[in-house]
């Protein structure tokens, strides 16, 4: 019940500061619909008792008030219904937004921890039934004020027949402690629901067909998929039943009440002590009460549903705020240029209940206006790195300093819009072709100048010529635009990456990847020749992740990681005739290309 009042709460607050003006419309013209029908059973009452009264006025009015009454609890929920709906609607567009604000403000490792990802899961899927819960909470407080009306109304009768609406508080209570396992339940199947989702994509998906079928995979993820969800089912299955069990077992309190009263309305007609009119009213009042019931406890499985993920919601939003991804208010602003450069210190890190730390013990300084290459085996830390380089990641242990001010204490906001980055997982923008370059530098999204310029240094011109202009469509995610290969989805990346003029960290993860060769020897002479008008520019320092050792030479310095660690520190030259681990890597590298 604590959960169910919290969501009451939490849809009253967000109505109203939402659209207060739908939400009183539609729960006034709600709540005088529902009481229509007690009132209706008062009339008739008033209007059997004057049918006996020579005053043909009164039977007029009161039979007028019937039919108005009559045309009410017919009418009202109907107009209703078409106000809370859009409130509904528009709350679930605002719930939407404040997630996704939320998980905006939260520091991304935060984001990426598996039981975040379960908690951000549970919201979305409740906030796409945020319309149904608002109609539902309106007809909840409705269908409580309407109950507490046909109690005063049945007490008029009989101070014995007030033990019929208290006893419909039973099964609400009972239904509630059954419902508690089905929270449980679907809480604790989230991550099997998340399974079935991938799955689901990966099956059914023609970008994951290639592999799937030559290797022969279908058979086996539709395997894994049957068992997940017969594995689901069967869970769920069984906690539906027991929640019907109880909820059965709520309902016989009530039914006995029922028929006890139904018993002192007969034994109070026998001994005088109730007219024709009360009789008719209790007839009508009866009936009711079990249908208010019924609509009572739909409406608070509703709610209850919904309470769960509006309750994370909640604890979600509590998260962010104690530990928001723009840190204090008091933090230093970047400087607009490198002088000294980067050092760092010691820097860990280590991801959340993993034993071993990712990177550990890692000092270096990197100059003002430098290049570094970053080269390793894989699970080395390079794109962790690049993170931690990027203020994406906080460091577990040790820091990152700027122009000696430790990265900590500059304002994150502040340093993402001075820092550029190509991540080897980029993204597919599928928007138009200048907004989905643009979007690296929103200020100029708009702005064809700064876009052709990007696209000039990522010398992305043969992806904008098959595109057909900046106005037209990529991709097919809203519109049928023209789709791209993986190397010419990678080059607008790199076109996004540098939409900024001035950066102070500019870092390439694995850029190469998706590329054949000749665009790949195009793109790194793109990267060497913007490293350099960067340094030029502010100081910046350029970072490049590669396994290709063949295009470090051009760095000016290379970072060699070992598990974690820092193997080696220091020019190409200096590296290959100095450090064994390094010098092996290059001379295996070279063997194969001779």
């Amino acid at each position: 019940m604590t959960h169910t009042v919290r969501a009451l709460r939490f849809l009253a607050r967000l109505s109203w500061r939402n659209d207060r003006r739908r939400l009183l419309l539609g729960g006034g013209l709600l709540m005088a619909g529902t009481l229509c029908s007690p009132l209706v059973a008062v009339v008739c009452r008033a209007f059997v008792d004057s049918l006996s009264s020579p005053d043909g006025i009164l039977v007029t009015v009161l039979a007028l008030c019937l039919v108005t009454g009559l045309v009410g609890q017919l009418m009202l929920g109907h107009f209703a219904h078409l106000w809370y709906f859009e409130l509904g609607d528009a709350d679930e567009v605002v719930l939407s937004q404040d997630l996704a604000a939320i998980v905006t403000d939260m520091r991304l490792e935060e984001v990426e921890d598996p039981r975040t990802a379960d908690r951000i899961e549970l919201i979305r899927k409740d906030a796409i039934r945020v319309r149904a819960t608002v109609g539902a909470g309106l007809l909840l407080a409705a269908s409580c004020v309407q109950l507490v009306m046909t109690a005063v109304l049945l007490g008029t009768v009989s101070v014995v027949l007030l033990v019929l609406p208290l006893a419909a508080a039973v099964p609400v209570f009972l239904t509630d402690w059954a419902e508690r396992s089905l929270r449980t339940a679907q809480q604790s199947a989230t991550p099997a629901r998340r399974t079935l989702a991938h799955l689901h994509e990966l099956v059914s998906s023609p970008a994951h067909q290639k592999e799937i079928r030559l290797g022969g995979a279908a058979a086996h993820l539709g395997r894994i998929h049957a068992e997940t969800h017969d594995e689901l089912q069967h869970s769920m299955n069984r906690a539906h039943s027991g929640t019907a069990v109880r909820s059965i077992l709520g309902q016989g309190p009530f039914a006995l009440t029922f028929a006890a009263a139904m018993a002192v309305l007969v034994a109070l007609v026998s001994h005088g002590r109730a007219g024709v009119g009360d009789v008719v009213m209790t007839i009508l009042l009866a009936p009711q009460v079990s249908n208010q019931v019924t609509t009572l406890l739909r409406s608070l499985s509703t709610v209850g549903a919904a309470a769960l993920g509006l309750g994370h919601f909640e604890e979600l939003r509590d998260t962010a705020a104690e530990s928001p991804a723009s840190g204090p208010r008091d933090r230093h602003q970047p400087p607009e240029q490198l002088s000294s450069g980067m050092r760092l210190e010691n820097l860990g890190y280590s991801y959340r209940g993993s034993r071993a730390p990712v990177l550990d013990g890692l000092s270096i300084t990197v100059p003002a206006g430098t290049s570094v290459a970053v080269v390793g085996e894989n699970g080395a830390g390079k794109s962790t790195l690049v993170k931690l380089l990027h203020g994406l990641y906080r460091p577990t242990s040790g820091r990152i300093l700027l122009d000696g001010t430790d990265l900590t204490e500059i304002t994150p906001d502040g340093y993402f819009a001075l820092t550029a980055a190509l991540f080897q997982d980029f993204e597919h923008f599928d928007l138009r072709l200048m907004e989905s370059i643009g979007i690296g530098d929103v200020p100029y999204m708009h702005s064809e100048e700064r876009v052709h310029e990007a696209i000039g240094r990522a010398r992305a011109e043969s992806v904008l010529q098959r595109i057909g202009g900046l106005d037209e469509f990529v991709g097919h995610g809203y519109t049928s635009g023209t789709d791209l290969s993986g190397g010419q989805w990678q080059s607008l990346a790199f076109a996004r990456a540098l939409m900024k003029r001035r950066p102070l960290v500019l870092s390439l993860d694995e850029p190469g990847h998706s590329l054949d060769p000749e665009a790949e020897e195009r793109m790194h002479d793109a990267y060497e020749a913007t490293a350099r008008a960067f340094a030029r520019a502010s100081g910046a320092i350029t970072f490049y992740v590669t396994h290709r050792l063949a295009n470090v030479r051009s760095a000016d310095f290379v970072l060699v990681l070992r598990d974690g660690k820092a193997e080696a520190f220091g020019t190409h030259d200096e590296l290959v005739t100095g450090n064994d681990y390094y010098a092996e890597l290059f001379q295996l590298q070279a063997r194969s290309y001779r």
